[in-house]
């Protein structure tokens, strides 16, 4: 992995995606301010029906509790050497891969993070996820992408190794353009 030296809110964005990925919504209390703001954004169709913004804790967890009811097997990785702290706001990279819990498959998205952090730096008053690009899934075309994903180390990761990992798979020709 990059020797890239991460911010020490990059916690933030760590304990953001196990809560997300590992279903733990007690997490998302060291992520967001009580009356933070979680927005959306899609440049493509949305997998998840479109949201107006979410405000305030109870209404963020709520909405990660329903994308558990729905989608399992998430995995999602950040780049590191995409990490960068400038002003009171922290941004990233991602990637994420999920199935859905009926059996029809998935999809992989990208995109971009972007925290706007409290005064003290330790937790989110608002999150913006960007959606840039996405790749539906069956149910065969998942498992190896989500094998590829999960054979790297989670969250961080090189973009060289995601590079790598994704390069043999020919339904993530997308995302290996924007990386």
């Amino acid at each position: 992995m990059s020797q890239t030296v991460l911010p020490p809110s990059a916690r933030i964005i760590a304990d953001y995606l196990r809560a997300k990925d590992a279903q733990v919504p007690q997490l998302y209390s060291r992520v967001f301010t009580p009356d933070a703001r979680f927005i959306t954004t899609f440049s493509v169709p949305s997998p998840f029906g479109e949201r107006p913004p979410q405000l305030g804790l109870p209404a963020i967890t709520s909405t990660f509790k329903e994308l558990g009811t729905h989608n399992e097997n998430i995995v999602t990785l950040v780049p590191v050497e995409s990490v960068e702290q400038r002003d009171g706001v922290l941004s990233s990279r991602w990637v994420v891969a999920m199935t859905r819990r009926d059996g029809t498959g998935g999809f992989a998205g990208w995109g971009r993070y972007a925290w706007i952090l409290d005064d003290s730096g330790s937790r989110a008053r608002e999150l913006e996820v960007f959606f840039e690009g996405m790749a539906g899934l069956s149910e065969s075309q998942a498992k190896p992408v989500l094998s590829a994903l999960l054979d790297l180390p989670h969250p961080w990761c090189a973009r060289a190794e995601l590079h790598r990992a994704i390069s043999p798979l020919p339904q993530l020709e997308a995302l290996h353009r924007w990386l």
